[in-house]
């Protein structure tokens, strides 16, 4: 799919018909308008960077192959066309199900492809479009996983994503995941798993209400007692790193653009974001589009 039929992360029209403070500005004004203020505001930029409009978006385009990872019990994306990837299967992904209050199992959709360490090698076919929705933030390793979606994609297919914002979820507190911490994890060749950082990491936590953090009421900082650090850490011990379910990355969006545009300058990933749409007001996760840059 050509990057250009990908709608920019800024519509002057748009931006001036939703937004009446700014309705009179000419087009520079208005995109400094939204890059400085309007951002912060949570207005958005596109009604790209609205999650369920995006999401729509996507639907009508007709790829004619999809897949979608990490649908639990709930796909974004339905169709014959669309092939499922989790990390659960048979009574453990139903099991999961029942913990999220599903009573008919049977009905929900197969997973076409499995694998407990969320490898995408075990995919046999290729795909137009690859999505995935508050996802790619529990990968035990990233950028290996932005490259196996790169090995999935057919000519000119695109990796959409919604991603979480750490400023207006559970995650406020914590800091955004560096370059750094990317590609060590990269690097090390020492576990299949996530760090024992990523499990202590996980204690600091704050409430989920995306519209509190929006409104500055972000709760307390967690201070953990010694007890429970160490309690985390005999977890780690035991599970041996694996476990699907704790934020590995924590990203803004600008910070996931910065991250993942510099990989791809240094070779490191094969896919670039070409689109990332701001947080819109009282949500908690952006809107990205990544593609094989065009040579």
């Amino acid at each position: 799919m050509d990057e250009a039929q990908f709608p920019e992360i800024f519509n002057y029209r748009y931006y001036t018909a939703h937004y009446p403070n700014v309705g009179r500005l000419q087009i520079e004004d208005a995109c400094r308008h939204f890059l400085t203020i309007g951002k912060k505001r949570g207005y958005m930029g596109s009604p790209m960077a609205d999650g369920p409009f995006f999401i729509a978006w996507l639907s009508s385009m007709k790829f004619k192959r999809i897949l979608e990872i990490g649908p639990g019990v709930n796909p974004s994306l339905r169709g014959e066309n669309v092939a499922y990837f989790d990390v659960r299967k048979g009574e453990e992904f139903y099991a999961y199900a029942r913990s999220k209050n599903v009573v008919d199992v049977q009905n929900l959709p197969p997973v076409d492809f499995y694998s407990e360490n969320g490898s995408l090698k075990v995919i046999d076919r290729k795909f137009d479009l690859v999505f995935s929705s508050h996802c790619i933030e529990h990968t035990y390793d990233i950028v290996g996983h932005v490259n196996d979606v790169e090995g999935i994609l057919n000519e000119g297919g695109v990796y959409c994503l919604i991603v979480p914002d750490k400023r207006y979820c559970f995650d406020h507190f914590r800091s955004v995941s560096s370059l750094g911490d990317i590609i060590g994890r990269a690097c090390d060749k020492n576990t299949e798993y996530h760090s024992l950082k990523v499990f202590v990491d996980s204690l600091v936590r704050t409430h989920n209400d995306s519209a509190r953090h929006w409104n500055r009421d972000n709760g307390v900082a967690p201070s953990p007692s010694p007890e429970v650090i160490l309690q985390k850490i005999d977890e780690w011990k035991t599970m041996k790193g694996k476990n699907p379910g704790p934020h590995a990355w924590v990203f803004t969006d600008e910070s996931f653009s910065e991250n993942f545009s510099s990989l791809h300058a240094a070779g490191i990933t094969k896919l670039t974001p070409v689109r990332v749409y701001n947080t819109p007001r009282n949500s908690n996760g952006f809107c990205v589009v990544m593609k094989r840059a065009v040579l």
